[in-house]
């Protein structure tokens, strides 16, 4: 049977001679990104990659609703590729820099070509919303803590009238927590709870720090959220509940603006693929004073899928503050040796910056960065050339021809 739009499903045993992957469990629903190269695919089900081998009908960088299936043979994937919208169908004949222009256009930001030509990988599939949920990343602040708050609340009424497990809202709530920065959490205090936990999901994701495998942590978190909301999305009792109380609309509408969210920081991480890189959106709410948190780290030397080269990398920080504005903040780290260039967008935010001048120097010592050089500078806002220029020795697109 075809799924969505006529699109047909892909089914991919996980059988002998290579034992399925641990974690997976029969009738869990996922939604990956494709990643690997032709011939040797994979997607990240729960923070376990899973081999698919060479499948002629996915790409790398495809988006991809999935469940997890038991037949006499064992384990089985099926995979659905996400449908193209009908107005978006004529775009599949194109290239890619045609529909980053029509994406940029409808956007008003036409005039970002350029830059957008190298943050996008090579890889992205050629269809309006892949290339809108990255660009969208960088070019509009999201909302995905209050959507996830708001969707927590919904999980909560359903449990509590009985609609939906209290097992499934509490491992809704747990992946949210662990995610979003809100209430009177730092973030510190948020990478102390990954540190503190035990055999759970938050423990996961402190090993894939600890170990040096950075890349490891936005699938882990990231792929048992997308497939939390993608069982959601199907539960039946809790669809029925939502509906009779008038709200499964605005579940659905808020469940698929997180999904956009999450898929859109997945495929800016195809980045991975080919050189040591990691981004990650926090997630945020109105009361921290943050209106926005991303993360980008990059080692300056190594191959994909190893470890960072933590005497040899740049961590760049880029903030949103209700007090201080917008914030392009970059440690680099050379032999060791680090040096800190802070930007930011208004004038009166960097003088207030300026007088800081020694905290900064004495945070960075206090973290082991002795005699680190701290710079200050103003700055334009422009996010989306920032990223590009983090990602240039990288591109291969030239959204030029």
């Amino acid at each position: 049977m075809a799924g969505p739009g006529g699109i047909q499903p892909v089914v991919v045993p996980l059988t002998a001679p290579q034992a399925p992957p641990s974690g997976l469990r029969a009738g869990q629903l996922f939604q990956a990104v494709v990643q690997g190269q032709p011939g040797s695919l994979s997607v990240t089900i729960g923070g376990t990659r899973v081999p698919i081998g060479d499948l002629p009908q996915l790409n790398p960088g495809q988006v991809v609703n999935g469940e997890v299936l038991r037949s006499d043979a064992g384990l089985q994937l099926r995979l659905n590729p996400q449908p193209v919208p009908v107005s978006e169908q004529a775009a599949t004949a194109v290239s890619l820099p045609q529909v980053v222009a029509h994406v940029l256009e409808t956007l008003s930001a036409l005039g970002a070509a350029e830059n957008a030509a190298h943050v996008l990988h090579p890889a992205m599939p050629a269809n309006e919303a892949a290339v809108r949920n990255v660009l969208e990343l960088f070019l509009a602040d999201g909302r995905t803590g209050d959507a996830l708050r708001n969707l927590q609340a919904m999980i909560n009424d359903a449990a509590q009238a009985g609609a939906l497990s209290q097992r499934l809202a509490d491992s809704f709530g747990l992946l949210a927590g662990v995610l979003v920065l809100s209430g009177g959490r730092d973030i510190h205090a948020l990478l102390q709870q990954w540190r503190r936990a035990g055999q759970t999901i938050e423990h996961r994701l402190a090993q894939a720090m600890q170990s040096g495998r950075l890349d490891e942590i936005l699938s882990i978190a990231e792929g048992d959220l997308r497939g939390l909301i993608m069982r959601l999305l199907h539960e039946e009792s809790f669809v029925r509940f939502l509906r009779g109380d008038g709200r499964l609309r605005a579940f659905q509408e808020t469940a698929e603006e997180v999904l956009e969210r999450l898929t859109g920081a997945a495929l800016q991480n195809l980045r991975g693929l080919e050189h040591p890189y990691l981004f990650v959106e926090v997630p945020t709410t109105p009361e921290t004073g943050f209106h926005r948190l991303q993360l980008h780290f990059m080692s300056e030397r190594g191959a994909a899928g190893k470890r960072f080269d933590i005497r040899n990398c740049t961590a760049v920080i880029d903030i949103s503050l209700s007090e201080l504005g917008d914030l392009w903040i970059v440690l680099k780290l050379v032999e060791g040796q680090c040096s800190c260039l802070v930007r930011a967008a208004s004038t009166e935010g960097l003088e207030r910056l300026r007088h800081e001048e020694a905290g900064f120097a004495a945070s960075l010592g206090a973290a082991g960065f002795h005699g680190a050089q701290v710079r200050f500078a103003l700055w334009d806002a422009n996010r989306l050339r920032e990223t590009g220029q983090l990602m240039r020795q990288h591109s291969r697109v030239d959204m030029r021809a």
